[in-house]
């Protein structure tokens, strides 16, 4: 018998103090003839010790089921693979009759390359057959599938055949499950082939959105194994719109987008994709009101806009949409001398959440109706503002005389 929490039988100290404590007895002190349900008392209490102290009754078996987990990922190479195919044969075939074994062949993901089943003599293990995706190394996929083929009335183990490059998934987790479930893990390390002159691909990065005719850059980590030439190509849609002889030192190094060098080892290390979206010019709305001077300064305005390539729509404060994403369309909206009366308070609602939610520029123009004067005080258009309508520094106030002259003439 084993226990997994044996500190619980210090426990079974107090039962002769439980005794004592429940032994039935007369109102004089002299203790009465209860000895058979204070046993049975005790039994229960012992139990439950017991019960916490997990006992378990551990039984011997000579069968043996064993899973191996081999790794057939491209970091492994095909010289790899066929020395785990040919440790396998040669371990299937030094195990008894009454052991079973599998086989999990893994990658990106797992398979079942063979299922559990008891050996028989002359058994020949046929080349692996099954084809998980190679371009990662999931091993915490491996053993919990393994777990899944292990059963529960055999001495259990898994035995990983890999070079360690675990690149997806919590492995930790993963053998943390089979030492609870009492699975021992054996390794056999198969050290990857050289990679003389092999570039690796790390990240590209690129911007989400841009505007069309606008200029920008796209950034992409390299990691060289040593010094060497490489052809840097830049494809747009399959098209190749850039290309250069670039030279790489050994480590990481800044480029761009797709990189070949000679004979790569592992081909897929040397392309990388970005997705950016183009979208039309950005456009302008501009808010002005009909009147002869801020006509005459919004027209300044919109030629400016125009002049440097950037589409423009100009509407009065009645036109204004009350709905965010009606301005969605715009990079930004200006605001020409608009008063705060022209524009309902679900329209300035719009145009605070247009610049807080969706992003967009809010540009107001000064006049003789805006701001201050305007009555953007205490609206929504004041929130959306970098600037308050009021002067918190009353210094800054001069000072004010004022005198009356009342006429008390016979006319008044």
């Amino acid at each position: 018998m084993s226990f997994t929490t044996p500190q619980a039988l210090l426990l079974l100290l107090a039962l002769p103090l439980a005794a004592w404590l429940v032994w039935p007895r007369r109102p004089g002190g002299r203790p009465l003839s209860g000895w058979p349900g204070l046993v049975l008392r005790l039994i229960i209490l012992a139990l439950v010790i017991l019960s916490l102290a997990g006992a378990q009754l551990v039984r011997a078996v000579d069968d043996l089921a064993v899973v191996f987990l081999v790794d057939v990922s491209d970091s492994m190479g095909p010289e790899n693979v066929a020395a785990a195919e040919q440790f396998v044969r040669e371990a299937m075939a030094t195990m008894g009759t009454n052991d079973r074994a599998g086989i999990i062949l893994f990658g990106s993901n797992a398979l079942v390359e063979q299922p559990l089943r008891p050996l028989e003599s002359g058994d020949v293990l046929p080349p692996f057959a099954s084809q998980p995706a190679r371009i990662a190394t999931d091993l915490a996929a491996a053993i919990r599938l393994g777990l899944a083929l292990l059963p529960p009335d055999a001495a259990r183990r898994l035995v990983i055949l890999s070079d360690g490059a675990a690149t997806t998934g919590d492995t930790t987790e993963a053998a943390r499950l089979a030492t609870a479930a009492g699975v021992s893990i054996d390794t056999v390390h198969l050290a990857r082939p050289a990679a003389t002159g092999e570039i690796v691909l790390r990240d590209v990065r690129a911007p989400a959105r841009v505007n069309q005719g606008e200029t920008f850059r796209l950034e992409i980590s390299a990691e060289s194994a040593a010094a060497t030439e490489a052809t840097l190509r830049v494809l747009d849609d399959g098209i190749v719109v850039y290309e250069e002889l670039v030279h790489l030192q050994p480590g990481t190094n800044n480029l761009i987008v797709r990189l070949q060098a000679g004979d790569p080892t592992y081909p897929q290390n040397n392309e990388l994709a970005a997705f950016t979206e183009i979208v039309g010019p950005p456009r302008t709305l501009v808010v002005a009101a009909q009147s002869d001077e801020t006509v005459d300064e919004a027209a300044h305005l919109i030629a400016a806009l125009e002049a440097s390539g950037m589409p423009v729509d100009r509407i009065t404060p009645v036109d204004l949409t009350p709905t965010p994403g009606d301005l969605a369309g715009y990079a930004a909206v200006v605001l020409v001398n608009v008063n705060a009366r022209d524009l309902s308070p679900r329209k300035m609602e719009a145009l605070q959440a247009y610049t807080r939610d969706l992003g967009g520029g809010l540009v107001v123009v000064g006049g003789p109706d805006s701001y201050g004067v305007g009555g953007y005080y205490g609206t929504p258009l004041e929130e959306a503002l970098p600037v308050t309508m009021q002067i918190d520094d009353q210094e800054r106030f001069p000072a004010v005389s004022m005198v009356l002259v009342i006429d008390r003439s016979g006319s008044m």
